[in-house]
């Protein structure tokens, strides 16, 4: 479907069209909007469906003073029998991955390029984006806005190859900042007892595991409960549970 909301339709064209369910009408002839038309691909207007045919010349004299003027150019359309369906949109943690919610969705508070660009304080500060970048099937109780994982987002994850990409580089660019996953051990920003980040870290395991990566998700696990054998006194017995159950 063709969104083409600068059509005007020039009712009084011809005497015949003055019924909107008569099968011909008329569009007045706009260059940017002819190079949208295509035969073959329809667009709705005033709850109809129309298809591009062709282009005619119109003539219609109309006298101002002493001088006649002839229109130029309309465009014959005709009226489909049904509209065809329109695409379902995409799903808001899709669109963001696309780079493309932040354009229209209100609820989508960042472009998705920002988790590169920001400086180690901005992503322990910032709050509202990990449920963004790495989505699970329950709802935040940080980020009630932040929308859940369904088949359709976990479908496209698994078989779009550009979203796969940009969720290894997000999760690369987090495992650095954490200094897991074979990067240089940098563990003092975040393991505190009771360090919010726990719960961030396993938000990431469940949902890299959902998305298509259990590689990453499992070795990342087993990486974080070896620490939490090591720092038992910085990583409580709950949140080496909250890992082990993860996956």
């Amino acid at each position: 479907m063709i969104d083409i909301p600068r059509l005007k339709f020039k009712r009084d064209l011809y005497k015949t069209v003055k019924d909107w369910s008569l099968e011909k009408a008329y569009l007045c002839w706009d260059v940017a909007l002819a190079n949208k038309l295509q035969k073959g691909v329809p667009f709705e207007v005033h709850g109809a469906c129309w298809e591009y045919e062709d282009n005619v010349r119109v003539y219609m004299d109309t006298q101002y003073g002493t001088q006649t003027y002839t229109s130029i150019h309309y465009t014959t359309i005709g009226m489909l029998s049904e509209c065809p369906p329109k695409p379902k949109p995409d799903h808001p943690i899709v669109k963001f991955y696309k780079d493309e919610g932040w354009k229209d969705d209100a609820d989508c508070p960042y472009w998705f390029n920002i988790i590169f660009r920001w400086e180690h304080f901005q992503l322990e500060e910032v709050h509202d984006y990990i449920q963004w970048y790495f989505p699970t099937e329950q709802m935040s109780q940080y980020n009630s806005h932040a929308p859940v994982l369904t088949p359709e987002v976990v479908d496209a994850f698994k078989t779009n190859l550009s979203i796969r990409v940009k969720l290894l580089n997000v999760f690369d660019r987090m495992m650095k900042w954490y200094g897991l996953f074979g990067y240089a051990p940098n563990y003092s920003h975040w393991m505190n007892v009771d360090n919010h980040n726990y719960l961030r870290l396993t938000r990431i395991i469940t949902s890299m595991d959902a998305l298509g990566f259990e590689h990453e998700a499992k070795t990342l696990q087993m990486e974080l409960l070896d620490l939490a054998d090591t720092y038992t006194d910085k990583i409580s017995a709950e949140t080496k549970g909250y890992w082990i159950f993860a996956i």
